[in-house]
C-alpha cells in the first residue's frame, strides 16, 4: 500500500472515529440535560380543565387524577386516539364521574392533541387548562397548545415516575428522552413550534 492511500485511509478512521467521539458526547449531555431542557412545570393549579394527554395510560392518569382530587378543576379531558379510553376507564374506577370526563379521540399526535382540544375548549367556553403529561414530553406540548391559542391561559404540571424529578432521566427514559429531541425538531421545522418557554410557578 502507498503512502498516498495509508494517508487517506488514516484520514476516513480518524473521521469516523471523530464523528463517534462527537456522537456520543452530544447523546450523553442529551441525557444528562434532560430534566432543564426539556421538563417544564409551573403556572396556575386552578383552572376550568385538566388536559391530560394519551401515551400513557399509568403516570399520567394518575397526575392527572392527583390534580382533580386535589381541587385543581372540575373537568378532566382526555386527548388521544390510542389509550384515551383506558385513560378514561382509569379516572372511573378511581372515583372520577363520567360527567366530568370530556372525551377527545381524533388526535394522534402531539399537534393534533392540542388543536382538537382547544377545539373543544372554546366550544365549551373554557379559559385555562392544565396540561398533564409524562415530563420529558412537557416543553413541546405546551408549546403546542400555546400555538394554537394565545387567550387560553395553560398551565403545565407533568407527570413523572417516584416523589420527585431528582435523578431523572432514569435509565429506562433514556430512549424516550432521545425521540424527544428529535420530535422537538421536527416540530420546530415542520409546523414552527417553539419550545415553549419556563412558566411561573404559582401556589393555591
Amino acid at each position: 500500500m502507498d503512502a498516498s492511500k495509508c494517508k487517506l485511509r488514516r484520514r476516513v478512521l480518524l473521521a469516523v472515529f471523530g464523528t463517534l467521539v462527537v456522537t456520543t458526547a452530544t447523546f450523553l449531555l442529551g441525557i444528562v440535560c434532560a430534566k432543564p431542557l426539556l421538563f417544564v412545570e409551573g403556572g396556575s393549579r386552578h383552572a376550568d380543565v385538566i388536559v391530560v394527554l394519551g401515551g400513557d395510560a399509568g403516570d399520567r392518569a394518575f397526575r392527572a387524577l392527583e390534580l382533580f382530587k386535589g381541587g385543581a378543576a372540575p373537568k378532566i379531558l382526555v386527548s388521544g386516539d390510542g389509550d384515551g379510553v383506558l385513560i378514561r376507564n382509569r379516572l372511573v374506577l378511581a372515583g372520577v364521574g363520567t360527567n366530568e370526563i370530556i372525551m377527545e379521540s381524533n388526535s394522534g399526535n402531539t399537534k393534533q392533541n392540542a388543536e382538537f382540544s382547544i377545539r373543544l375548549m372554546k366550544e365549551q367556553r373554557m379559559t385555562r387548562a392544565i396540561v398533564v403529561t409524562s415530563w420529558f414530553h412537557s416543553r413541546r406540548a405546551l408549546a403546542c397548545f400555546r400555538s394554537f391559542d394565545g387567550d387560553i391561559e395553560f398551565s403545565s404540571f407533568p407527570a413523572y415516575n417516584g416523589i420527585n424529578m431528582e435523578h431523572k432521566p432514569s435509565l429506562s427514559e433514556a430512549p424516550l428522552v432521545v425521540h424527544e429531541y428529535f420530535g422537538i425538531a421536527w416540530y420546530l421545522l415542520r409546523y414552527g413550534i417553539v419550545p415553549a418557554s419556563p412558566l411561573e410557578h404559582t401556589r393555591p
